[in-house]
């Protein structure tokens, strides 16, 4: 597989992210779409970390207060332990979600300063069956999803991750930054890393395939998916951007995930330069020499040991004695839970069966209390419209059509219990997606809901001279910038105040003492609109003609005048490609 092959099989882990403008959802499931809905679950589980469902306790809670049903419970439970061919009988697991399960948590965390008595046999089935037997495959699952720099940090005390990532989003929100902040960055039309480059100065040829060799990665895929999970916001977003080909931003100034790992791998191999562990293959011969160390030190960073452990490390006890002593604590608190676990359960069951077996049962309760939360409150939902009574409505006197919102439903309600008056819903762009282009603006308004691509486009054309809107638009606009520079410069707040202070206080005196006069003053100051018409029909060749030569006239004789109006200049120009394409 190439390495674009290679990226392309985990990018779709990684879910769209909307530019802010048309931003809806954010669905972290969307790349399992082809999955079981709890294998997807499974799976973004044990790639985003975090909770996929409640506590058992919120669950709970729902069936005391009868919105889980009983029969459907256990009718749920029946189907799963069939599915899996499992022979544990529907009461033992009925009696486990609902009795052991909501307090599961609490029966570990009680035994802890506890040292009781455990089952022999139950104890060695665990530690059989424990990936502490294995130490090297417990390092790599306690590194899974870890950068190199993230590595060193935990293994050295360094804090190099949070100055790589807000490197990165410097480069990163500058470089894709839509007219919405202070920073600028020229020469953006060449490309994400292309312009990079030139940002960082250097012009070295070595690629992403270079820059993992040269980190001797093994796993090529897996280490791409690390890192695109690490600002998955800005990847979502990029993917969005390169995967949307009616995208002007993308148009004018491309980028790809490719690029994005590019600039992630650069400043990664930046970073590391000077860590004591500078690839992969260096880390693997330093964690033969000192596994229990470079174990004990993850923990600690994850923040995954025992305060005895922890003390034990102050006072410089043996790495090796550490380790085991915890390993020996987790056995033991887990032998404690399956134990205590019995005591309530009551059964016959040997111990290390009741093990393999509440193991399997805390794998499915999540899944088996959701389902049957959704199917008992699609089946009162159903039962419901299925036993609406008929009755003979009286002739309506008059109908409303509001938009689909929620906020329109409390009125709706309110119309409709007021009298014989019936309501309608309809999608707020009334069945007719448009792109708006002002007539002063570069960029499109899709006046459409944001999952449709709207192929109208209206132009705001103007039919008089506008020449002094102009004017004093770009006057304000200017006066804007100045003031927004001096607000973002450092040393500002030393003399802005002292300097210009007094002039915020014209508006203030003036509308206190002079009111009228001042509103006047301050409303020639503002651009007047022109009077304008919309390409609501196709423009005709002789339209289009006549628009195009005044528009280029105007940006010739703007240059030759005043070679400080580049951002109308380029709006103008953008104006005129989407006349052309009408």
């Amino acid at each position: 597989m190439s390495i674009i092959e290679k990226l392309d099989a985990v990018k779709s882990t990684v879910p769209h992210y909307w530019p802010i403008g048309s931003f809806i959802h954010h669905n972290p499931l969307k790349g399992f779409e082809d999955m079981h809905f709890k294998d997807a679950l499974s799976k973004a589980k044990s790639i985003f970390g975090g909770k996929v469902y409640m506590d058992s306790s919120y669950y709970m809670g729902l069936y005391e207060k009868g919105k889980i049903n009983d029969t459907i419970l256990e009718k749920n439970i029946k189907k799963l332990l069939s599915d899996k061919g499992s022979d544990i009988p529907l009461e033992f697991a009925k009696k486990f979600l609902m009795e052991v399960s909501p307090q599961w948590s609490s029966l570990r965390i009680e035994f802890i300063s506890k040292k009781e008595k455990i089952d022999e046999e139950l104890y060695a089935y665990l530690q059989e069956n424990s990936i502490f037997n294995d130490e090297k495959a417990w390092l790599d699952k306690l590194l899974d999803h870890m950068t190199l720099y993230e590595i060193n940090d935990a293994l050295f005390g360094s804090d190099s991750k949070d100055t790589t990532e807000k490197s990165i989003i410097e480069f990163i929100s500058r470089f894709l930054d839509e007219d919405q902040t202070t920073m600028s960055m020229p020469n953006r039309e060449l490309g994400m890393f292309e312009v990079f480059k030139l940002f960082e100065n250097f012009s070295d040829d070595r690629d992403v395939e270079d820059a993992m060799k040269e980190l001797h990665i093994n796993d090529v895929q897996a280490y791409f998916l690390t890192h695109l999970l690490k600002l998955h916001g800005w990847a979502g977003f990029i993917k969005y951007r390169s995967e949307d080909p009616d995208n002007v931003s993308q148009q004018e100034y491309p980028s790809t995930l490719i690029d994005y790992m590019a600039v992630r791998l650069y400043f990664e191999l930046k970073t590391v330069k000077k860590s004591k562990i500078s690839n992969f293959k260096s880390l693997r011969e330093y964690a033969e020499k000192n596994l229990s160390d470079v174990i004990l030190q993850i923990l600690t960073h994850k923040n995954m040991l025992f305060g005895q452990a922890l003390d034990d490390l102050e006072d410089n006890e043996s790495t090796c004695k550490v380790l085991e002593e915890h390993i020996e604590n987790e056995l033991h608190l887990d032998a404690l839970q399956i134990q205590h676990s019995n005591d309530v359960l009551k059964s016959d069951t040997p111990l290390t069966q009741l093990a393999s077996i509440l193991k399997e049962l805390r794998q499915e309760e999540g899944y088996i209390w959701l389902k049957s939360l959704e199917d008992t409150y699609i089946n009162h939902y159903v039962e419901e419209l299925s036993n609406v009574p008929v009755v003979k409505e009286e002739k309506k006197l008059a109908s409303a059509t509001f938009c689909l919102d929620v906020r329109s439903e409390v009125m709706r309600r309110s119309i409709e219990n007021s009298g014989p008056y019936e309501t309608y819903g309809a999608g707020g762009f009334l069945g007719l997606p448009i792109a708006f282009v002002e007539f002063d603006k570069a960029h499109e308004l899709f006046l459409a809901p944001a999952i449709i691509k709207p192929q109208n486009v209206v132009f705001e054309i103007p039919i008089e001279s506008h020449d002094e809107y102009s004017s004093k638009k770009g006057m304000n606009k200017t006066t804007k910038k100045v003031l927004s520079d001096l607000k973002n410069n450092p040393y500002t707040p030393y003399i802005m105040v002292e300097a210009i202070g007094w002039i915020f206080g014209i508006k203030l005196f003036g509308k206190t003492f002079l009111p009228h006069k001042t509103e006047k003053f301050f409303a020639k100051m503002k651009p007047s609109k022109p009077k304008t018409s919309y390409t609501l029909d196709k423009l005709s060749e002789d339209e289009i003609e006549f628009y195009v030569k005044k528009l280029h006239t105007k940006i010739i004789g703007s240059v030759l005048s005043d070679t400080t109006k580049k951002e109308y200049e380029a709006e103008d120009l953008e104006l005129t490609l989407f006349l052309v394409k009408t």
